[in-house]
Parts: structure tokens; C-alpha cells; sequence
């Protein structure tokens, strides 16, 4: 047992003595007064019914009486745990970035006056308070949803990957800003050409379903954590100790147990400008929902559109895409194809589109994500003290109950007769 405040624990044991001591003080000062009053023994007769053993008994149940209250105000507490359950989803968000995501036919928010010079190319640039709308291109403006989708799912593991002709993954974290970081690592000249949405939903797929070892899904390697921290040949680690051995529990901090064979929901979302709703992109598609995963596409662009930029190496823009008839490629977004996909997916209520200008919110997306069910990501047990002052508290109120109902005299039929 421990007290959160221990001076008045000490305060609460010295206070029967304190309390003894001034009845005794003052007992001496009424028989100092009696004696004043004539003989002694006359006037102890004359007050027969005064008890003086009640005085002192009353005294000292009320002494005690407070000693037990300020040993309850110390807050004595022992030890006890609270288990916190945290549910959610694992989500992936696949952003296409593409050279067409590089087409500057929709807004981006900005701060008034611009970024700051200098920023970091790669750093987040999250919508800021009071925004201004400027022009931008497609990637800019998916990478500042995908921040807004991380804030407004802070329960949920959320993994990124990123396509054109291939693609890269992250792996899901409970670090949101993290994976928004991830985000703004790649971008068009880190992958080949192209925009393969079936690659993006094959690798998602593995992320999220890294138990699957069906040689059809193509998943080797992919969405499986490595050895690195596993007990070597010979050596035990115990349950509840860390990769040091050491208890955690002795040093007071959380245990954590990853419910992994839970059925959590999963879900996986891919935002792009559009893709022929291919064959290869249906059988994706059709595995991922055996698999228990809910599919969603995010539109992103305009009816207008715009053209499609050439990079060099470095990423710099060279000048337009040109097809094979030397025509300046224009991209616009395609809308009819993003919902063929999402009626492969379940239904147009899988397909959620962003507007080209102006301020964007991610509630579409967050409510489409809540028919997908929410399991158990995790137990966290904590180790927090349990309060026990009813414990001293409860007595202490007997006790003045029991002291109020003791009398201060007692009953005589013939005072005058006492000795």
C-alpha cells in the first residue's frame, strides 16, 4: 500500500494522541474548578451523574475518528491494472503517382503568403488553418486527403503504397503521421511508367493479408516482419518481458498483446485519376474480397483536365507527354472507368470522388469505411493504483456515528446517595 500524500498519514496517527491529551488536559481543568466550587468529595456527589469515563471514551472515538480521516485524505492506494481495448481497422491507401497525377487541374491549400522558402521538397504540407486555394497538381492534392483521412481515423493502422508501373509499400503503423510522411518519399521518377491499379491492389491485398500463403496472390515477402529482435538459438524469452528480458512490469509499463488471429476489419483505398477496369484488375479485385477485404476508389481531377508533363531523371518537367502521333497527352479524370471498378467492388457506394477546387472533405471516405467492421487491434493493460479511503473512510464515520450516540451523564436513581 502506498499514499499519495504521506505527511498525512503521520498527522492522522498523532491525532488520537492529541486528542487523548487535551481530554486529559482538560479533565484536570474541571477538577481544578471543583475544587474551588468546596470539599471534593461533597461535590462529586452533588454531580453524580456526570461520567467521566464517557468523557474519555467519546474522546477517544472521536480521536481516532479523525486520525482515520486524514489517513483517508493521504489516498491510500494499492496495486491494480485497467485494460484498455482499442478497435479499429487496418487500412491501406494506395495513391497513384503516375506523370498524369503531375497535372495541375485542381487546387491545393496553402498558407496565406505561400510555404516558407526553403521548406523540405519532401516534407508533409497538410492543409493549414486559414488556407488559401492555388493552383496544383493531382498528387499534392491527394497526399494533403491522404493527412486529413490519417486524422480523422486515429484508431485505425494505416499502411501506404504507392504505383504508376510498379509500386512501393509501407507497412501499416499506428503512426499516422508517419505514413504520411512515407507518402511524400516517392514520387513519379522513383517508378516506371504507367498506372497499373492491379499491382496496387495485389500489393495492398499482401499488406493486409500477409497470412495468406496462396502462391496465386504473388505475395511472397510481402507485408511480413523480418527476424530482427527474435530470441536466438537457445534463448527463451519470457512472456511479458521485452527484447532486453527484462519485466516490464516492474518498471510500470504497459503490456501490450496484439490480437492477431482477431477478425479486424480491412479495407484498402486506392485514390487515382482513373484505369481501364482490365481483366487482370477484376480477378485483384475478386481476390481481395474472398479474402475479407472491402475495396474503395477515391477520384481525383476534373472534366477538364489537363496535360501530361515529361520529367527527366531529376524530376524536373521537360516540357508536355507526347503519344505516338507527336500530340501533347491530356489526362482528364475518368470518372466511367473508377466506377466500373467500384461496382466490381460492391457497388457505387464504393466509389467516392473528390472536387477538382476549394476546400476537401474526407467524412465521404471515413463513412464509407464504416460498413467495414471494426476488431480488436490491440490490449494495452496499464498498471494504475486502485484508491482505498473508504477503506479508513467507512470506520471513521461509524465511529462518530457510535460517539454521537454515547451520552455525557449517567443515570442515577438517587444521586444524593452516592458515595
Amino acid at each position: 500500500m502506498r499514499f499519495e500524500t504521506p505527511w498525512l498519514v503521520w498527522l492522522g496517527a498523532a491525532a488520537p494522541v492529541v486528542a487523548v491529551a487535551l481530554h486529559a488536559l482538560d479533565l484536570r481543568r474541571q477538577r481544578v474548578l471543583m475544587e474551588r466550587l468546596g470539599e471534593l468529595p461533597a461535590v462529586r456527589r452533588m454531580m453524580a451523574a456526570r461520567s467521566p469515563w464517557r468523557r474519555t471514551t467519546k474522546a477517544v472515538l472521536a480521536g481516532v475518528a479523525l486520525g482515520l480521516v486524514l489517513v483517508a485524505a493521504a489516498r491510500p492506494q494499492v496495486a491494480g491494472s485497467e485494460v484498455t481495448r482499442r478497435k479499429g481497422l487496418d487500412l491501406v491507401v494506395a495513391i497513384d503517382v503516375s506523370k498524369s497525377m503531375l497535372v495541375g487541374d485542381v487546387e491545393v491549400a496553402q498558407p496565406r503568403g505561400g510555404w516558407t522558402e526553403g521548406m523540405d521538397p519532401q516534407a508533409p504540407r497538410p492543409v493549414p488553418p486559414d488556407p488559401e486555394w492555388v493552383q496544383g497538381t493531382r498528387l499534392e492534392r491527394a497526399r494533403q486527403l491522404l493527412t486529413a483521412l490519417a486524422e480523422a481515423l486515429p484508431d485505425d493502422r494505416i499502411g501506404v503504397t504507392l504505383f504508376a508501373g510498379a509500386s512501393i509499400h509501407f507497412p501499416l503503423t499506428d503512426d499516422g503521421a508517419l505514413a504520411v510522411q512515407l507518402a511524400h518519399a516517392v514520387g513519379p521518377t522513383d517508378l516506371s511508367g504507367g498506372s497499373d491499379t492491379g499491382e496496387a491492389l495485389r500489393v495492398g491485398t499482401c499488406v493486409l493479408r500477409p497470412e495468406v500463403k496462396d502462391p496465386a496472390l504473388g505475395c511472397y515477402g510481402l507485408g511480413q516482419r523480418g527476424t530482427g529482435g527474435d530470441p536466438l538459438p537457445g534463448e527463451v524469452r519470457g512472456k511479458g518481458r521485452d527484447r532486453d528480458g527484462r519485466d516490464r512490469r516492474r518498471r510500470g509499463e504497459p503490456r501490450v498483446t496484439e490480437t492477431e488471429h482477431d477478425e479486424r476489419g480491412k479495407a484498402l483505398v486506392v485514390i487515382t485519376d482513373g484505369g481501364a477496369p482490365a481483366a487482370s484488375v477484376a480477378a485483384q479485385v475478386d481476390a481481395a474480397q474472398q479474402l475479407g477485404i472491402g475495396i474503395f476508389f477515391v477520384g481525383i481531377g476534373s472534366d477538364e483536365g489537363g496535360v501530361v508533363p515529361e520529367l527527366d531523371w531529376e524530376g524536373r518537367v521537360t516540357g508536355p507527354k507526347r503519344d505516338g502521333a507527336g500530340q501533347p497527352v491530356v489526362s482528364r479524370l475518368d470518372r466511367d472507368s473508377l466506377v466500373a471498378l467500384a461496382q466490381l467492388a460492391g457497388g457505387i457506394s464504393h466509389y467516392v470522388e473528390v472536387p477538382p477546387a476549394g476546400p476537401f472533405d474526407p467524412a465521404p471516405i471515413v463513412e464509407a469505411l464504416a460498413a467495414v467492421k471494426r476488431g480488436e487491434l490491440e490490449r494495452i493493460e496499464h498498471e494504475r493504483p486502485d484508491d482505498v479511503y473508504a477503506w479508513f473512510l467507512f470506520p471513521a464515520f461509524m465511529l462518530l456515528v457510535i460517539e454521537a450516540c454515547i451520552g455525557l451523564r449517567r443515570r442515577v436513581r438517587h444521586p444524593e446517595a452516592a458515595p
